[in-house]
Parts: structure tokens; sequence; C-alpha cells
């Protein structure tokens, strides 16, 4: 990540505290600690941190040439991310990339998770359409030094209780073998922007010299663990910080009962990482306008 970004990053979203905390209750669904997050300085930070990290979700790290950020910035809203100028300020405002650049950096500076293919190569401009599949796709080792693929999901919305069924309805389905070896072979179509000698390269090279291999398989193998955080982005609906984290947690657990990962057959870890924010639709609309002007870069 671009230093001048991470200097940023730093001091605009820090973390709080896990859970459970206090009187907050941690996700009953969870399998790992949740984890709240909180906007260290303003809003405006925030949207630098998206309207910036644009360059760094699209493309990357060695293709970043820092005296081409103009170029760099106007060529991912233009191929790597939906974004079409002429479509209605509501239709831009339900645009995924808000969330899914918050996404990346997060786990990026937080979590110290390397890139393993930025995501958006998969975006394809002849379809206008969001991209599909897991919202990012990183890897970093355990402390036994065994591999975990980051493959997360993020939902930023003013309510979170319009946020909480759309991570629901994924969950079950991101977290099954097939949707997991299925994106490993889509990786084949962008083999030379994987990060070099990973694991999951590794697993991608065999699966290149042999079509007929067991991705999952392959997968166990080298002891790898899906981490899937759910990251959830909402207006903190002028409450105290603590007061909105527990009655997001309380809502999440009278509402889901169970998450269903019979499917996948890899060790996995499912947790929240709750960001609130001040106002994101004023949050989302200043990135447009900013996207509009040309605003300066960092």
């Amino acid at each position: 990540m671009r230093e001048s970004l991470e200097k940023l990053l730093s001091s605009a979203i820090v973390f709080e505290y896990d859970l459970p905390h206090g009187s907050a209750p941690k996700v009953t669904v969870s399998n790992a600690k949740d984890d709240c997050y909180r906007n260290g300085t303003n809003s405006d930070d925030i949207k630098e941190l998206i309207y910036n990290g644009l360059i760094d979700y699209g493309i990357e790290e060695s293709g970043i040439d820092m005296s081409r950020l103009p170029q760099l910035h106007k060529l991912v809203l233009q191929s790597k991310i939906r974004y079409e100028k002429n479509d209605s300020l509501d239709t831009k405002i339900k645009y995924g990339f808000f969330g899914e650049v918050l996404l990346h950096l997060i786990i990026s500076h937080f979590y110290k998770a390397s890139t393993l293919v930025s995501r958006g190569y998969f975006y394809n401009p002849l379809e206008r359409s969001e991209t599909k599949g897991y919202d990012t796709f990183q890897i970093r080792n355990d402390s036994k030094g065994n591999p975990e693929l980051w493959f997360a999901e993020v939902k930023f919305y003013g309510d979170y209780k319009q946020a909480l069924p759309k991570i629901f309805n994924n969950v079950d389905k991101a977290l099954s073998d097939d949707y997991l070896s299925s994106h490993f072979r889509a990786f084949v179509n962008f083999y030379d922007k994987m990060l070099p000698g990973s694991k999951a390269t590794q697993i991608v090279d065999a699966f290149i010299n042999d079509p007929d291999v067991n991705i999952v398989q392959l997968i166990q193998q080298n002891q790898m663990t899906l981490v899937y955080p759910a990251l959830l982005i909402c207006d903190d609906k002028n409450l105290a910080y603590d007061d909105i984290i527990k009655e997001i947690v309380e809502y999440i657990n009278e509402k889901y009962t169970r998450v269903n990962a019979g499917n996948l057959t890899i060790p996995y870890r499912f947790f929240f990482v709750i960001l609130p924010v001040k106002d994101s639709k004023t949050i989302k609309t200043d990135v447009i306008q900013w996207i509009s002007s040309n605003h300066p870069l960092i």
C-alpha cells in the first residue's frame, strides 16, 4: 500500500475492541472474534480513503507508477470497477466499490494480508455490472506459517438492517467447496497478476498443468484456512459508539441463528468487522462529486 494512503488509514480508521466487550455480546454465529472499528478523525478522511484507494484496489502494487497516479485513477474508474458517468446519482450511490475499497484497505493494513490478485481485474467493462464473487482476494500466513485465504465480503448501507440480509444470503454459498474452487479456476485468467510464490499461486500452477486436479484437495494438503470476514459499514444513527455496536450485535443475534458451512471441507473462520460512520450517503455522494471534479490525489 502506498505510504501516503497507509498514513491516512492509520488515523482515519482505528481499532476499538473485539467482542464481547462491556455490555455488547459477541455475534453468536461467528466462530472467531468480531472486531469493532471507529472513524478516528472525520468523514472527510473516509472519503479520501475511498477516492484514493481506488488505485490500490484496482491495480497490483507493482503496477502502481507514482508518477502516473491521475492516469491510473482514471484507468480504474473506466475499466476496473463499475462506474458509468451517465448513471443517475441514485444508481451511483448503490455501486459496490465504496465498501470494497475500504475492505481491501482494512484487511491489508490491520490484518497484514497481501493481495493475492487485485479484484479490479475481475471486472468486465462489457458487462457493466458489479463483479460477482468474493469482495477481496488476500492472503497471509498464520502463526504456524500456514496460509490463510482472506476472501471476504462487505456491505456499506445507511441502515444495518438492510445490509445484514445481503450478508446472510451470501454466506452459505461463500462457505462451500464449489464456490472456493471456482474462484481458483478463475484465477487462471489473471495468473500474471497474482502474488508470485504464494501457495495459492502454486495451486493455480498445478491446475494449469493438470485441469483434472482436485483444487480443494490441494488446498487441504497445503493446510489452508478460509478466513471470511463480513465487513459491515453503516450509519451510527447519532448514537454513542458503544450503543450502536451493542444494538447491531443484539439485532444480529436475534434475527440470525446459524451459518451453514456444511459444504466446505477446509477449516474456516467467519466473523464480523463493524465500522459505524456518520453519514454513509454523504460519504458516497461526495466521493462521486470528487470523481466528477478530478479531486486531487494524495
